[in-house]
């Protein structure tokens, strides 16, 4: 007669003492205060360090390695836990969002170690400067901004999640093929509105007659086509599909074209910053880029690091003339900040 083993329901209370454990020491330091705060909240688990520390999560050694990595870096790890508290106990906050880019700032602490400088800091609300590190490279004094690319929020991948979600959970209504083409504007974000009416889109797609097509408008005016036939149980993208490498429309191609995107729109930030007229001249400034890659990139690895190569290089030849002592590091998701290409002041 076969067992069955009872599911074991996961709760907050599991989640506080997985923080308590020995193992996760480095968590308890640096986020303890904080996610005991967000754990007395209706919407904890939008956290999704508190989820993991639910489950226990085997994601949990990397926190703490970060975490420890970053304890060194700096030159006064107390700034860690300050700067930690002031941006993630606020209750309005988007609290994953908010620690992907404190993340940033992290990673950006360990670069600069990594590249032999001293003295690094999380720099004060307080100070006269504003950009996220100040440092020391021998005689000399370094400023870094520290700018987050996160996953482009696009058509494709919330579609593509909405639709293995729903199959998932019920394969029988989506045996179907299906597609959406974003037909205004195919590499910005989604916002959270627009987002909201695409996962209701997909959810409606079994509705539709088979086949046919319709567009839609989503909130702000963006348009989308979709489309249903009958065939494959599979959502696609409009041309070669998701596997499609090469070519104008291919994934490298694509990716060059969202990276350079959004790097734009953080190295304009950046810049305001980095050169303020708070900053003296003579300062380095360093522009540290943390990228993560689209999902797409599984089939194509070794494009990560050819797009990063070049387009590193192409944006500090570009910005040259006009920022002078500035460098660019881009680093991604997949490696440690040490194993990141050094950037190299002349």
């Amino acid at each position: 007669m076969p067992v069955f083993k009872e599911l074991t329901v996961m709760s907050i209370e599991d989640a506080i003492h997985h923080l308590g454990l020995e193992e996760n020491i480095h968590i308890e330091w640096a986020f303890g205060d904080i996610l005991r705060i967000w754990a007395q909240r209706d919407n904890w688990r939008s956290c999704l360090l508190l989820q993991q520390l639910e489950s226990n999560h085997q994601n949990l050694a990397i926190w703490n390695d970060l975490i420890h990595r970053s304890r060194v870096a700096l030159a006064d790890e107390a700034e860690l836990r300050i700067k930690a508290s002031a941006l993630l106990s606020p209750a309005s906050i988007r609290f994953d969002d908010v620690m992907d880019d404190f993340l940033a700032e992290m990673l950006a602490a360990q670069y600069l170690n990594a590249l032999g400088h001293t003295e690094i800091h999380f720099v004060r609300d307080d100070e006269e400067i504003h950009t996220d590190l100040r440092s020391r490279s021998g005689d000399l004094l370094c400023v870094t901004e520290a700018k987050n690319l996160r996953e482009p929020v696009a058509l494709t991948k919330v579609a593509f999640l909405r639709w293995n979600h729903n199959r998932s959970v019920d394969a029988g209504r989506y045996n179907f093929t299906a597609d959406m083409v974003d037909l205004d504007d195919p590499l910005s974000d989604l916002s959270p509105e627009q987002e909201r009416a695409v996962v209701a889109l997909v959810d409606d797609l079994p509705n539709w007659k088979r086949p046919s097509h319709r567009i839609h408008s989503l909130p702000g005016g963006r348009r989308i086509l979709a489309r249903v036939s009958n065939g494959m149980s599979v959502m696609v993208t409009q041309g070669g599909g998701p596997f499609r490498v090469d070519g104008e429309n291919g994934i490298i191609a694509n990716g060059r074209r969202g990276l350079i995107l959004k790097l734009l729109e953080h190295t304009r930030k950046a810049l305001g910053q980095l050169y303020a007229d708070a900053v003296p001249d003579n300062y380095r400034r360093l522009l540290f880029i943390r990228w993560k890659p689209p999902e797409q990139f599984v089939v194509a690895p070794e494009a990560v690091g050819q797009l990063r190569a070049e387009i590193q290089t192409s944006l500090r030849t570009f910005l040259a003339p006009a920022f002078p002592r500035l460098q660019v590091a881009i680093t991604h998701v997949n490696e440690r900040p040490d194993q990141a290409p050094r950037a190299a002041w002349e």
